[in-house]
């Protein structure tokens, strides 16, 4: 088990690279949108709420308090997930493998009300090099400008971290604006549980809103969690792998990461049903990863990302 004392020194850190934005503000730091600026990332407490409120976006404290307001991104049109053609480049970093559903219903008719997914923290790395890995569930709008996300880090990030396995929630707007909670260490074999979920919304007032909530459990202070108000509904699901710095396949851990009882429900409470709806992959064949379904379902689904090299290798 690591100590509270633990959790205060990787908080203490994060909080220093972030508050030396203004000091240094082109230094580039790695998020799941790859490297930016300090001055783009922005820490938000365990437990507290970002808002779109006009033309800025307030950041808040558990207990209310507004601790930050950051001007909105003009235009966030670039998409925030790290996404290129798949197996492009050997090595390519950025989303390796994942699996996605995208809701089919028009805007605003019937939401995802609720994702979730249990995963195990895996082994560490082969080896140990500078890399820096991302295992997540998330979801996007339709437009992927942007994503909330509770991840898994392996290495180094703009919150902090080193050669251990950590959690953080991250809020991405395109290239211009991230937000993101303190990283919590977890080790090898703990089982976590992604959640992200639609609190409330409303369109009937001109601006829609929509109201989402994130956790990581165990290992996000949960069940604080981070809480959103955004303009746009999420409309794009999936489970994902992202890497950076990587030099070899040895980067990765031996074996495989499963997603298991990946639940998604509508705001009606009803389940999207197979085979009229279905989770799609893709897949980075070049590096030798693969992306499999093993049980296309909405309420018990299994996806498995194979890393490129095996337990018994």
């Amino acid at each position: 088990m690591v100590s509270a004392a633990f959790f205060r020194i990787v908080t203490c850190f994060a909080s220093a690279a972030l508050t030396s934005a203004s000091a240094s503000p082109r230094q580039p730091v790695l998020t799941p949108r790859g490297y930016r600026d300090t001055a783009d990332v922005h820490l938000v407490p365990h437990g507290g709420r970002i808002s779109h409120v006009g033309k800025e976006i307030h950041v808040a404290h558990a207990n209310g308090t507004i601790i930050e307001i950051v001007p909105a991104p003009t235009s966030p049109t670039t998409s925030a997930a790290s996404r290129g053609p798949a197996g492009s480049v050997p090595l390519e970093t950025g989303w390796l493998s994942d699996a996605y559903w995208i809701n089919p219903n028009p805007a605003g008719a019937l939401p995802i009300k609720w994702f979730s997914t249990d995963f195990v923290v895996p082994p560490p790395p082969v080896m140990v090099s500078e890399q820096t890995l991302f295992l997540f569930p998330g979801l996007l709008p339709l437009d992927g400008s942007s994503i909330l996300q509770p991840v898994l880090q392996y290495g180094v990030s703009a919150v902090g971290g080193s050669t251990f396995w950590g959690v953080a929630l991250w809020y991405v707007i395109g290239d211009q604006t991230i937000f993101v909670t303190p990283l919590r260490s977890v080790s090898s074999g703990t089982n976590l549980q992604g959640i992200l979920s639609l609190l409330n919304f409303t369109t009937s007032t001109g601006a829609p809103t929509y109201t989402y909530w994130t956790t990581m459990l165990p290992g996000a202070n949960s069940p604080a969690g981070l809480t959103i108000d955004v303009p746009f509904e999420f409309t794009w699901s999936t489970v994902t792998l992202e890497a950076y710095n990587v030099i070899s396949l040895e980067s990765y851990p031996p074996g495989s990461t499963t997603f298991r009882n990946i639940s998604l429900q509508m705001e009606d409470g009803s389940v999207p049903k197979p085979p009229q709806q279905t989770w799609s992959v893709q897949n980075d064949w070049m590096d030798g990863f693969q992306t499999t379904v093993e049980v296309d379902s909405f309420s018990e689904g299994a996806v498995v990302i194979d890393y490129p090299i095996s337990e018994s290798s």
